[in-house]
């Protein structure tokens, strides 16, 4: 783990840059993020990645087994005007009921951490909408949306 990753507001910041500058243009290049977007980021952390969509306004869940991130995810975004549009939930990614569909899934610096990849896509399936998308970041260095973990 290097410096910036203890130093949580820091990594809030540099997570939703690199988002809102990287991210969003590589994304909307196959979905049209827009305030209808709806948005489930897995292992959301502090939920740096989802500053940007939110201030789009797009409707997004964060998940993080982590309750200690949620809980300073919910610090970060409380005084956000699209706050009333932002759900954290501190759960197994797997107990997620597919009742609700989402427009993408989103994934950083995750993936690599996760012991079983194909029930992993098998949940994103049960979520994602006909049209859907999922994006997943991961190191290497090379990789302009990862890298903490090289």
């Amino acid at each position: 783990m290097q410096d910036r990753h203890k130093n949580k507001a820091q990594y809030f910041k540099e997570q939703a840059y690199t988002t809102q500058k990287h991210v969003i243009p590589f994304l909307e290049r196959v979905i049209k993020i827009t305030p209808s977007t709806s948005i489930l980021e897995v292992g959301c952390g502090e939920g740096g990645n989802m500053k940007p969509f939110v201030d789009i306004g797009c409707r997004v869940i964060g998940i993080d087994i982590n309750e200690k991130k949620i809980e300073k995810a919910i610090r970060f975004f409380r005084r956000h005007p699209n706050y009333d549009k932002v759900q954290f939930l501190h759960k197994d990614f797997y107990a997620i009921a597919d009742d609700q569909q989402y427009d993408l899934i989103y994934t950083r610096d995750v993936i690599e951490h996760l012991p079983d990849k194909v029930r992993f896509f098998e949940q994103c399936k049960s979520l994602l909408r006909p049209e859907g998308r999922i994006f997943i970041g991961f190191p290497p260095w090379q990789n302009p949306f990862g890298g903490h973990q090289q």
